[in-house]
């Protein structure tokens, strides 16, 4: 079979990303047992690309060069778009600094002026990596909703006289009401499904979905059973967590899926009514068939601003004072930009959570360990008592308002309860604040469960090459709550969109076992060889900043020979010519 895969492959330097480091480490075999996802290739043989372009080989580099460079595949954070173009982002770039030579010489692959590579593509290439891109923005919204509830199907029953709603007919635009127990078998069920970042909710009775009867902000607007349409705004409803174990269901207008009159008696019709975070029949307890609730933690992993509420009008997000990634930087209050060090992960551990920065990947921790310090800043996580940190729900201010406890029962606070920007976050409050001053807001921004990254060994038995295995941990070296969930992390790079789905890029193929993932790039993307000679490197591209690759010999994958020139792009890739 001709090897006509890619006839343009990144060979590496010393420092090589891609070559092979199997003469290191003793092989690796995975425990069975731990399995979470599944090994696949995307197509029956490793060899072809789509119209024989290289694009997916690229891409393949680009996952195994930002798991080396940056130890993380944060890519969201990370990267963005520009002009089109994947690109490093201001996290991206502080992190990496002057080094990440690799990431930014695949990332200049992407540029028109690279189409002198044969079978190279820079059009495809920036398309692909931005749509994938664009799809792992949205699956990480997707699984902040679905981390509050998961799809499955559910009983909903009203927290203020234990009844469930339920359909007393099939037919579309027959009313729902609530009942004591369920007029028939499947009447009070409902399958949840995510929609984008809502929840639809499908009865198992009839089939259709739950939505308002008039697209209306009005109160006591009914709810009524449709046909589900894909488009329909009114069949999307927002899941809010009140506290353990209940839940409010809001509506597109963000009132409260709740009992006309608040009565028992049954087929009464369910409405909207402005939402009461507090009132006992605006909140529901949404229980699996099989009896467990579906909706638990107050707050679940993902990305959030963090912000003081103060008067409850003027918040204030906190953030590392100057975007600092060092130890010890000070977290302060600011003015809301649209910059990411604004934003914090909220990780669970144990029954508590650290809230890691997502510009420096540093935890939220005071910053001298004694009872009697104030200070809060960052720090490399660690799983510590420092780091760590309780939300409780608070009733003053909106939906979102938590006190935040942390180490020697104290609490969060700004300090002095100024509003001014540069203000310090302190651990200062001796009992829970009951006032707005001592209270946070939290706003959800996506999912994705924080990581670490370290290169571990690889092994020969991936699908179309070797695989390049990863620890993959939590930044403060513990294990992932939901190792499964780490496939997310290589949708830009064409990997699987579901955890036991296909991958759409045929050189990608994801294995995670317990702390360990892993790429497959292919075997065509593992560095070359050297050439009969001894001297002459296979490879029709090659990074190297010691700029001793200048009018060396190489031989093309496709048999070509030809020796290393600077390539018009960069100065420390080279093309074989």
């Amino acid at each position: 079979m001709k090897n006509t895969i890619l006839t343009s492959v990144l060979a590496l330097s010393a420092a090589s990303l891609l070559v092979g480091c199997s003469a290191e480490y003793e092989p690796f075999e995975p425990e069975a047992e731990a399995d979470f996802g599944t090994s696949e290739s995307a197509v029956s043989s490793c060899v072809g690309d789509d119209l024989q372009y290289d694009f997916n080989g690229f891409a393949a580099s680009l996952a195994v060069a930002i798991g080396k460079e940056l130890g993380r595949w944060d890519v969201t954070s990370d990267f963005v778009i520009n002009n089109g173009r994947l690109a490093l982002s201001a996290t991206g770039t502080t992190l990496c600094g002057t080094g990440c030579g690799n990431v930014k010489a695949i990332l200049a692959l992407q540029e028109d002026s690279t189409s002198v590579i044969p079978n190279h593509s820079p059009s495809m290439f920036r398309t692909k990596l931005a749509g994938w891109y664009n799809v792992q923005q949205q699956k990480l919204v997707e699984m902040a909703t679905a981390n509050l509830l998961a799809p499955g199907t559910y009983r909903l029953i009203n927290r203020g006289n234990n009844t469930r709603m339920a359909v007393g007919a099939t037919t579309n635009g027959s009313a729902v009401g609530i009942y004591a127990s369920a007029p028939s078998a499947g009447a009070d069920e409902w399958r949840a499904e995510v929609n984008g970042d809502r929840h639809k909710f499908v009865n198992v009775k009839s089939g259709l979905c739950l939505d308002l009867a008039s697209d209306s902000n009005a109160d006591n607007t009914a709810l009524q059973q449709k046909t589900c349409a894909a488009a329909s705004t009114t069949q999307r409803f927002q899941v809010e967590v009140v506290d353990n174990g209940f839940a409010g269901i809001k509506t597109k207008y963000g009132k409260a899926v709740t009992i006309k009159g608040y009565t028992s008696m049954a087929a009464t019709p369910v409405v909207q009514l402005t939402w009461q975070q507090y009132h006992g029949f605006h909140s529901w307890t949404i229980q699996t068939t099989g009896g467990a609730n579906g909706v638990t933690d107050l707050v679940a992993n993902g990305m959030y601003t963090i912000r003081a509420n103060h008067n409850g009008t003027t918040l204030k997000p906190i953030a590392v004072e100057n975007g600092a990634t060092t130890d010890g930087a000070l977290v302060k209050q600011y003015t809301y930009a649209a910059q990411d060090k604004f934003d914090w992960y909220v990780s669970k551990v144990g029954s508590q959570y650290q809230l890691i920065n997502r510009r420096s990947g540093k935890c939220l921790a005071l910053l001298t360990d004694n009872a009697t310090s104030t200070a809060m800043g960052q720090k490399t996580c660690a799983d510590v008592s420092s780091q760590k940190f309780t939300f409780a729900r608070a009733g003053v201010t909106g939906e979102r308002s938590f006190t935040i406890k942390g180490p020697y029962n104290k609490w969060l606070t700004i300090q002095s309860s100024m509003t001014a920007d540069g203000t310090a976050l302190y651990l200062a409050a001796t009992s829970a604040p009951t006032s707005p001053n001592g209270l946070f807001t939290l706003s959800p921004i996506r999912a994705g469960e924080p990581h670490r990254l370290n290169y571990s060994h690889e092994t020969p038995d991936a699908p179309c090459g070797v695989y390049k295995w990863y620890t993959i941990t939590q930044p403060n070296g513990l294990p992932l709550t939901a190792p499964a969930n780490a496939f997310v992390q290589l949708i830009f790079a064409g990997g699987k969109t579901t955890l036991n789905g296909a991958d759409e890029n045929p050189f990608i193929a994801q294995q995670t076992t317990g702390t360990l993932i892993a790429v497959d790039p292919s075997g065509y993307l593992n560095g070359g060889s050297s050439g009969t000679t001894g001297s002459c490197l296979a490879a029709d591209i090659f990074y190297d900043t010691t700029n001793t690759t200048l009018n060396k010999c190489c031989i093309k994958y496709n048999g070509g020979a030809g020796v290393f020139k600077v390539s018009g792009w960069s100065t420390t890739t080279y093309l074989c010519q």
